[in-house]
């Protein structure tokens, strides 16, 4: 069975290449999502040390062809809070933490899209209407 995980991800994540290290790890997700998540993402994968390629690429893969453990990273992820619920407020910190770093404008982009896709529906409805 071919990997699921791309070699040049790792890479991109280990940095030189070399095995990858739990604070390189931590760092690069936080970069990306923010320290929340990041800790929440990091705590899911087994660090008792420096991890290579091989190793990284069957813990991913583990996680991905475990459904229930993916649901509850899914929610952990939305749960802010940790209260065991995800309230309008942790519903926000989620889309507000992603709409930072790299990903800064897209979700503008796509409620535009969306108030677009709507406004042109409702000219249609109308214009038939008329």
């Amino acid at each position: 069975m071919k990997p699921q995980v791309k070699k040049e991800h790792y890479h991109l994540i280990s940095g030189d290449g070399n095995k990858l290290q739990k604070a390189r790890f931590k760092n690069f997700l936080a970069q990306r999502y923010g320290m929340n998540l990041a800790e929440k993402l990091q705590a899911v994968l087994d660090f008792n040390g420096p991890v290579g390629l091989p190793e990284y690429q069957t813990q991913i893969e583990s996680i991905i062809k475990e459904r229930t453990l993916l649901l509850q990273i899914a929610f952990d992820i939305f749960d802010s809070n940790n209260d065991d619920k995800i309230s309008e407020l942790d519903l926000f910190k989620a889309l507000y933490n992603y709409n930072q770093g790299p990903n800064r404008g897209e979700l503008e982009k796509v409620f535009l899209l969306d108030i677009c896709q709507m406004c042109r529906q409702l000219n249609r409805v109308w214009a038939k209407r008329l």
